[in-house]
Order: structure tokens, then sequence, then C-alpha cells
């Protein structure tokens, strides 16, 4: 019955249902300030490799969102005391589930934070509720207590919560399993970045050339799509965020909420979002490493 409700629930944003990719990286890349701390003689591109400071008192790894502390380091003028590891292809999002074997990103990260004896931030994921409903299909649905009213008119059947969990808990099994493989190192979860308002949605579309082609081929424009409503996806990522604290809370490791200085009405900050449609800036980045350093403090 469950795996029939989940098929159900995947179901749902099929009308424009496209994995949500960062502009971030190749902006990043291109970047000649970026400093690698890469061994001589690699491919500072191809392997994972740690851009930042040489001295940091903070090592920051992860999905799409590590971008926004690539960004913070270098518009710190190269003095932020953080080193992000990095690489060309996109990081995995899976531990072999029958050994727990962890990918080369990840033991890259777990062996320096043990190797130098520093603190590890880890950032999951963060788009899984845009990648399945930041586009809102025909079935429309929400969340208790999302309720509505709603502006268009149209009745959004409630769901039950605890079967959106299950969609989200699968894609977190890898954080699991690389948690499973702390033994000592000092780790740190970080919040991901709360949803945009729709106009910074929307303008951000325009800047992602799959999610314009997507929308083509569909006889729609980034100013028809139909966004689903804020308060939804402000719930939806309310929903991650407590997965993510459950998991830390799990493995007893602290977890670094974001700070509620990073939202207005319930959404990113402006001057803290990246011009796309779901990831943030250096702004949002140096006020994650604030936390994070905060909560690495002895009480």
């Amino acid at each position: 019955m469950l795996r029939t409700m989940l098929h159900a629930l995947r179901a749902l944003p099929r009308a424009f249902r496209v994995r949500i990719t960062s502009s971030a990286k190749s902006d990043e890349s291109a970047d000649p300030r970026r400093k690698s701390l890469s061994a001589p003689g690699t491919d500072p591109q191809a392997a994972p490799h740690w851009v930042g400071s040489s001295d940091p008192a903070l090592l920051v790894a992860g999905h799409s969102h590590r971008f926004a502390f690539l960004d913070y380091f270098v518009r710190s003028g190269q003095t932020a005391p953080i080193a992000v590891l990095d690489q060309r292809d996109q990081v995995g999002f899976a531990a072999d589930p029958s050994t727990g074997q962890l990918d080369e990103y990840f033991e890259a990260a777990l062996s320096a934070a043990r190797d130098r004896a520093l603190p590890l931030a880890l950032i999951w994921d963060g788009n899984q509720h845009n990648g399945a409903f930041l586009i809102e299909s025909e079935e429309r649905f929400s969340i208790y207590p999302v309720i509505g009213p709603w502006e268009d008119g149209y009745p959004r059947p409630l769901i039950p919560r605890s079967l959106v969990y299950e969609f989200f808990r699968f894609g977190l099994a890898g954080l699991r399993a690389v948690l499973s493989n702390v033994h000592g190192e000092r780790i740190l979860v970080l919040g991901t970045p709360p949803p945009k308002t729709d106009d910074q949605v929307r303008a951000g579309i325009t800047k992602e050339p799959l999610l314009v082609q997507a929308a083509e081929k569909l006889g729609m424009s980034p100013s028809t799509l139909r966004i689903t409503p804020l308060p939804i996806r402000l719930e939806l990522w309310r929903m991650t965020q407590e997965l993510l604290a459950e998991i830390a809370a799990e493995f007893r490791v602290p977890f670094v909420r974001v700070p509620d200085d990073a939202l207005i009405d319930g959404a990113l900050r402006p001057d803290a979002s990246l011009q796309d449609a779901t990831h943030a800036n250096c702004v949002w980045g140096e006020m994650m490493v604030s936390h994070a350093r905060r909560v690495l403090v002895p009480a």
C-alpha cells in the first residue's frame, strides 16, 4: 500500500518534473580567484579537491548548495576561514547500500576532517522539494496545516504528511551512510536554503537553460509556468529540515538550522539569493558559517 502511495506521490509533479541543477557551478569554477588546496600534479577539477583557506576553521562538503560557501570565500577576498570540497562532476547522493562503502567524494571529506582534526559541515541535497514540487502539476495538493484559501481558487486536497516524509526520507539514505562512517571526526549537518518567492523563482528560471527548454517543450514560458504556492513550498522545506535534524540527532551530531534572519515572510531573503531558481549566495553562506562556528564553541 505504501509503495503504491509513494508511486502516486512521485507522479504528482509529472507535468514538469525536472531535477533542479545549479548555474552556480559553472560560474564558480570559472572564477580565477578560486584557490585550490589540492596536491601538486593532480587535476584540480576532476577529483575531489579543497578550495578555500589554507588554514580553515571549518571544512564544508556536500551537494550543490556548497557553492554558496565557495561564493562566500571568493567574495570575502579569500579571507573567510573555510575550505570547501569541490569536484567537477555532480556529487553523488548515496553510498553502496549493500556495503555502506562511501564514494570518493565523501571519503575525501571524512579523511580530511580526521587527518587535519578540523570540524566538517555536511550540506546534503537541499533541493528535494524543488526538484519534485517547484512547478505545480495539474494534480494540485497541499499538506496540513497549509490549507488555503488559494488565490487561484482551485482546491488543493490534503495528502498525508507521513507520505511526504517517506518520499523525502528515501533521498536521505546516503546521509545516513556517510554518518555511519564517522569515527571520531567532528561533524555538523547544515540546514539548506529556504524557498524563494514566486517572483524570484520566475526570474531565476529564465537563467536556467534546462528549465527554459523544458517549459518550451510544454508550450509554456517562465511567466506562464504555475509555481507551487509559497506556503506549500515552505512547508515542504520545513519537512526536509525536520528530517535532517532527526538524522543528525540519531547520530548525535549537531544540526545547524537556518537562522530566522535568513527569511522574509518565509522566503529566502533576496540579498541572500543567487540569481537562479533555487540556490543561495555568499550572504547565506556566511550566515551559516557564523552559526556553525557558534555551535562548535563549547558551552
